[in-house]
């Protein structure tokens, strides 16, 4: 699947890389080898800490630790529920079409924005009535995601959805 083209999630990615390097430190707190910024000599610690770690500081170094973002989870999970075949258990659509959620056999819970109220009720509608729906796939499409999900005997139904953004947890 093509990349998201968002940049939501940067700031997490930053703060897990930097606790990454931190407990790598075996639990000593690797700003104690800076003195205090003395051009602010008003500042707190934290703030003079802070002042370290932004990249116009002098002693600024870039974290080097590897990061897997949550659009590379998401499109690695959206993958293996869709090779596994993993049953759809339950669809709750947003109010107004907001946020949908889809929940899997496995414990996954995909929530998609913005919903879509016809197409979430389809997929409820095909459990209700004992038609199991899957993920048979998905795609990137400028930057939203493209899902089909399939259900019935011999997947004679399609449901199609296009989401802006797409997350999945476990």
């Amino acid at each position: 699947m093509p990349r998201q083209t968002d940049f939501v999630g940067l700031e997490a990615m930053a703060l897990e890389a930097m606790e990454a390097e931190t407990a790598a430190l075996d639990g000593t707190d690797p700003l104690d080898a800076f003195d205090t910024f003395d051009e602010y000599p008003e500042d707190s610690a934290e703030l003079a800490a802070a002042r370290r770690r932004h990249p116009s500081h002098p002693d600024f170094v870039p974290v080097q630790t590897p990061v897997v973002t949550d659009h590379e989870r998401t499109v690695a999970r959206l993958e293996e529920l869709a090779d596994t075949r993993t049953a759809l258990t339950d669809v709750r659509p947003g109010p107004l079409g907001t946020l949908d959620v889809y929940v899997f056999a496995d414990g996954t819970t995909l929530c998609m924005t913005p919903g879509h109220r016809e197409t979430a009720e389809r997929l409820a509608e095909a459990l209700r009535s004992g038609r199991t729906p899957v993920l048979l796939g998905g795609s990137g499409v400028s930057g939203a995601f493209a899902l089909t999900f399939s259900y019935g005997d011999s997947d004679e139904e399609n449901v199609y959805i296009l989401a802006d953004r797409v997350i999945a947890s476990l």
